[in-house]
């Protein structure tokens, strides 16, 4: 797989990442009177609603599968499920994620402590790494997402009860220059792929949310993103499951996690 495609990926992660709230500073949710009169919404009213409540959530946990396939020769598949808790208040962050591909599974486990980060990689047991210093301050996923969401174009679908919450459906429709802001934006020039040729690639993009109707807070997110690059076709299908906002996450580093190496010292070993 080239770096085109590797970095796509990433880009579809992160967009999933960036509507469904699962990153970023938050901070309290939608006071009940606030939100006792929903009918006759417009979906532009519920999108903006829920663009307040979210910005009062501090904590919160998820639920994530992503499927992503790459058409070429032959049809290439990879399936990635986890979990997660986020305290942004306390800075700490656990995930589990399993990553299925060629009849194989490998899991990994990270926690993100204050600015550490440590991760428990399968064949290397448990490295650490320092991220940066204001990474829980720095202009975030969800500052993104609110940018984006305020002109963003959205349509009303419907209502569905997801895990026994009523839910407003929004379709969201970002255009092709949103979405190169976007990743811009939370990419930078790590990539190594212009704008341009980003444009190029993406052929089709298209966004749900499952907005909880007495709270606006965002219940679901579902993406569905096809790229191509170079003869290659990327699918990538995505759905995440927000909950147990404003919870106390109980966030604590397992001792074994506390010995960890330092990820350049085992690189360097490596070599």
């Amino acid at each position: 797989m080239d770096k085109r495609i590797l970095a796509l990926t990433a880009m579809g992660i992160i967009f999933v990442l960036i509507f469904s709230g699962c990153m970023g500073e938050q901070k309290g949710v939608l006071p009940k009177e606030e939100v006792s009169s929903t009918i006759g919404l417009t979906a532009e009213q519920i999108r903006d609603k829920s663009i307040e409540a979210m910005d009062n959530v501090h904590s919160y946990a998820f639920d994530m599968d992503i499927k992503m396939s790459i058409e070429e020769q032959g049809m290439r598949s990879m399936d990635m499920t986890g979990n997660g808790r986020v305290d942004i208040k306390n800075k700490r962050m656990h995930s589990k994620i399993d990553v299925g591909m060629m009849g194989m599974t490998i899991s990994t486990e990270t926690y993100l402590i204050d600015n550490m980060q440590y991760i428990m990689l399968p064949t290397m047991g448990w490295v650490k790494n320092e991220t940066e210093a204001n990474i829980w301050e720095k202009e975030n996923l969800v500052k993104s997402q609110k940018d984006l969401m305020e002109g963003i174009e959205v349509k009303l679908l419907g209502s569905e009860n997801i895990n026994g919450i009523d839910c407003y459906i929004i379709e969201m429709k970002p255009n092709k220059e949103e979405i190169l802001q976007l990743f811009g934006q939370q990419m930078g020039d790590t990539s190594g792929i212009s704008s341009a040729e980003i444009g190029e690639m993406i052929r089709s993009t298209e966004l749900k949310e499952w907005i909880a109707k007495d709270t606006f807070l965002v219940r679901r997110s579902m993406a569905d993103m096809q790229m191509e690059t170079k003869g290659k076709t990327l699918n990538i299908e995505m759905t995440i499951d927000i909950y147990d906002y404003n919870k106390d996450m109980n966030i604590e580093l397992p001792e074994e996690a506390k010995n960890a190496q330092d990820i350049e010292d085992v690189m360097k070993s490596e070599i």
